[in-house]
C-alpha cells in the first residue's frame, strides 16, 4: 500500500548507492522487519499540532479563579497548563517532572472539568498518609477544593472526590470498585502504576472504561515511560481517544515498539521516518509529534537551580567467602553453578543475578523447610506449582470479569470441582447460563492443573529466610552515615533492620506508620529508607541533600523518582549528592541499563532525566 499524499516519507541520505558503511550493512543484515503504513500512522499524521501556551498568564488567571479569599499560594505554570489543557481537551496525559506539584493538580482537577459530579483520584498506597495528614489540610487553606468523600464538610454545587489507592484496585474484593463509585472523571497521579496491561488493577481499569465510555481520564507521571511506548499507549487511547499521538491498534503498538524502544535487535523504523527531518534521530522526530499533540503535555526543561552529582562510592574489599559464593553462582549449571551457598540450585538467570546482588550486600535469601520434607517430594511440589502458575498466567491474561487475579481464578477453580457456586444446587459442570444470578459474580473454571496442585500444595511447607555471610558493606555504609545526615536507600528489609541495629539510626520500611513518620524527619540525623515504600511521592528535600543507594536498580523510572525525593523544588542546598555502589559487574551492568532507558525517555518525550543531566564522578 502506498503512502497518503499528505505524509512526506523521508529516507536516510546515502552518499553512494553502492558503498555502505559497515554499521548500515550490519543493521540490514540483523533487521527483523520494517514498520509499514497503518491506519494509526495515517491518523496520527493528520492530528493538529499546538504550541505551548503562555503558561505564566494561565497561572495568574487560574490562581485568581481557584484560590480561596485568603489563599496566598500561586499555581506554577506547569500546573496551570495541565488544568487548562485537560478542561479544553476533556482528557489529559502528562509527563510532568518530579517535584512539579502534581498532587495539587489532582485535587483541583474536578473543579475545572465541565459537568464533573463524581471524581476518583488514584494515588499510590504509600501516599495516603501524606495526602490526608499534610497535602489536603495544607492546600485546603489556599484553594477551592472539591468535597472529599467521607470528609466532615460538604459544599453544595461542588463535585465529590473519592481517593482510591492503586493497591485497592488490585484486591479481589475490589473487582467492581470503580463500577460502585461510577465516577465521570478518573484522575491518575503516578499513572505509571497502570502501565502493565497484564496486571489485575489495569485490567479492571480498562474494563471500566470499556463499559463506561462517558467517563473521562486525566493522568500524569514524572516517569510516564520506562522502557517502551507500550507503557502509555493504552492510557493515551483512553484519555485522548482518536486524538492519541500513540498507536491504538495492539498490533501497531507492537510494531512501533519494536522500532522505537531500546532493543538488542534492530527493527527498521520504515514509515516512522516521516515524523523526522532529514538526518534527524527518529526518536526526536516522533517526540515532537507527541508533545505537540493537544491533550498531551510534557515538561521540556530542567527548572531547578540545584546541581545534581552522582558519586560511585568505593566499596571495601569483598571478603573471600562472599567472592567464593558469587563465583559459584556465576558458573554455568553444567559446571555445577547457579547454586546458592546453601546448595539450592536456582532455576533461571534472573534469580542468579538477584542472589549475586544480595551477596554483594553480604547476605542471601533461601527457602527453609522446617518440617524436613524429602527432596523428591519438594521437587514434585515445585514442578506442579510451576504448571499451576503457568496455566494461571494464561487465564489471567484474558482479563475476564471476576477472573483477573490469582485469588479469583483459584476460587473459580475450587467452585468448579467442589460443587458450583455458593448457594446453588447445581453440580460442578452443570450449565448456569442466565438462570443463576450468583454465577455472574462467581464464575467457574475447569482448570487442567488445579486438582494436582491442590493435592500437593500443603504437603510442603516453606518459609523465606535470610543468612548473613559478612557485614563488610554495612560497616562501610555506617561510616558514610557518620559523615553527615543523609538517606540510605535499601531494597531489602533484612538490610534495613540489620543496618538500623548496627548504627542505631531508624529504618523506615513499608506501611502507613512509616509513611507518616518519614515526612516529618528534620534532617538532623541519618535515616534508612525502603526504596519500594518511599521512592516516590515523599517530599524530603527540605531535610536531606545526601543519598546512598545500596543496590542500584535497572529501572530508570524508579531511580528518577527516588532521586526526586531530594532533588526537587524547595531544596535549600546548592547541590544534591547521590552515592551508589558498583563494586560487582552485575551492579555496573544494572546502572548501564538504567542509563540506556533514561536516554530513551529523554529522547522520545524530551523530558530531562536526572540520570542524563546529572554529573557523574568518583570519590
Amino acid at each position: 500500500m502506498g503512502f497518503p499524499a499528505h505524509i512526506k516519507i523521508r529516507t536516510p541520505t546515502i552518499a553512494s548507492p553502492i558503498v555502505k558503511d559497515r554499521r548500515s550493512l550490519l543493521r540490514e543484515k540483523l533487521s527483523k522487519g520494517t514498520v509499514g503504513w497503518s491506519e494509526d500512522f495515517d491518523r496520527i499524521g493528520k492530528l493538529a499540532r499546538r504550541e505551548r501556551p503562555d503558561a505564566d498568564a494561565l497561572a495568574l488567571e487560574l490562581t485568581e479563579r481557584l484560590k480561596t479569599p485568603n489563599g496566598t499560594m500561586k499555581l506554577r505554570p506547569i500546573q496551570a497548563w495541565a488544568l487548562h489543557e485537560a478542561s479544553q481537551r476533556n482528557g489529559l496525559i502528562g509527563n510532568i517532572a518530579v517535584g512539579a506539584g502534581k498532587e495539587l493538580v489532582g485535587m483541583l482537577m474536578p473543579m475545572v472539568m465541565q459537568d464533573c459530579k463524581r471524581a476518583v483520584l488514584m494515588i499510590p498506597p504509600d501516599l495516603r498518609a501524606q495526602f490526608y495528614e499534610r497535602d489536603w489540610p495544607r492546600y485546603s487553606e489556599h484553594w477551592r477544593m472539591p468535597n472529599l468523600a467521607g470528609g466532615s464538610k460538604f459544599i453544595i454545587g461542588r463535585p465529590v472526590l473519592h481517593v482510591v489507592a492503586y493497591s485497592e484496585l488490585s484486591s479481589p474484593k475490589a473487582t467492581r470498585l470503580l463500577e460502585e463509585i461510577n465516577p465521570d472523571l478518573i484522575i491518575c497521579n503516578e499513572i505509571q502504576n497502570l502501565k502493565l496491561k497484564a496486571s489485575a488493577r489495569t485490567k479492571r481499569f480498562l474494563r471500566y472504561f470499556a463499559e463506561q465510555h462517558q467517563t473521562r481520564l486525566v493522568g500524569w507521571s514524572g516517569t510516564l515511560l520506562t522502557n517502551s511506548i507500550k507503557n502509555a499507549a493504552h492510557l493515551c487511547a483512553i484519555a485522548l481517544d482518536e486524538g492519541s499521538p500513540m498507536p491504538i491498534n495492539p498490533s501497531t503498538v507492537e510494531e512501533w515498539s519494536s522500532a522505537l524502544d531500546p532493543h538488542d535487535i534492530f527493527y527498521d523504523p520504515g514509515v516512522l521516518r516521516g515524523f523526522s527531518e532529514p538526518g534527524e534521530n527518529i526518536l526526536t522526530g516522533y517526540r515532537r509529534r507527541i508533545v505537540d499533540t493537544p491533550g498531551f503535555i510534557a515538561t521540556s526543561e530542567e527548572e531547578l537551580g540545584t546541581s545534581l552529582i552522582f558519586y560511585e562510592r568505593k566499596a571495601p574489599p569483598t571478603p573471600d567467602e562472599v567472592q567464593s559464593a558469587i563465583r559459584q553462582l556465576r558458573r554455568a549449571p553444567e559446571q555445577g553453578g547457579w547454586r546458592r551457598p546453601d546448595g539450592e540450585e536456582l532455576v533461571d538467570a534472573l534469580r542468579v543475578v538477584e542472589c549475586v546482588k544480595q551477596l554483594a550486600s553480604g547476605f542471601y535469601y533461601y527457602w527453609d523447610f522446617p518440617r524436613g520434607e524429602p527432596l523428591e517430594l519438594r521437587k514434585r511440589w515445585f514442578m506442579l506449582r510451576q504448571d499451576w502458575n503457568r496455566e494461571l498466567r494464561a487465564k489471567i491474561k484474558r482479563a475476564e470479569p471476576f477472573l483477573d487475579s490469582d485469588g479469583l481464578c483459584e476460587n473459580a477453580a475450587k467452585r468448579f470441582f467442589d460443587g458450583g457456586c455458593p448457594g446453588c444446587s447445581r453440580g460442578p459442570a452443570e450449565p448456569h447460563e442466565g438462570q443463576c444470578k450468583i454465577a455472574i459474580d462467581h464464575p467457574l473454571w475447569e482448570s487442567q492443573t488445579y486438582l494436582a496442585w491442590r493435592e500437593i500444595k500443603d504437603e510442603v511447607y516453606h518459609v523465606q529466610k535470610s543468612t548473613w555471610v559478612s557485614d563488610f558493606l554495612l560497616e562501610d555504609i555506617a561510616t558514610w552515615m557518620r559523615q553527615a545526615p543523609g538517606i540510605v536507600w535499601v531494597d531489602h528489609v533484612e538490610v534495613g533492620h540489620r543496618l538500623a541495629r548496627l548504627t542505631g539510626f531508624p529504618y523506615f520500611g513499608g506501611g502507613d506508620k512509616a509513611s507518616s513518620e518519614i515526612i516529618h524527619e528534620k534532617g538532623d540525623r541519618p535515616i534508612i529508607a525502603s526504596v519500594q515504600a518511599h521512592h516516590k511521592g515523599k517530599n524530603l528535600q527540605e531535610a536531606f541533600w545526601r543519598n546512598l543507594i545500596v543496590s542500584i536498580s535497572p529501572n530508570a523510572a524508579e531511580l528518577e523518582q527516588l532521586v526526586g525525593r531530594t532533588h526537587r523544588e524547595g531544596q535549600p542546598k546548592d547541590e544534591v549528592e547521590v552515592h551508589y555502589y558498583a563494586h560487582i559487574a552485575e551492579l555496573s551492568d544494572t546502572l548501564d541499563k538504567a542509563k540506556e532507558r533514561a536516554k530513551f525517555v529523554n529522547d522520545i518525550l524530551g523530558s530531562p532525566q536526572k540520570l542524563i543531566y546529572g554529573n557523574w564522578g568518583k570519590q
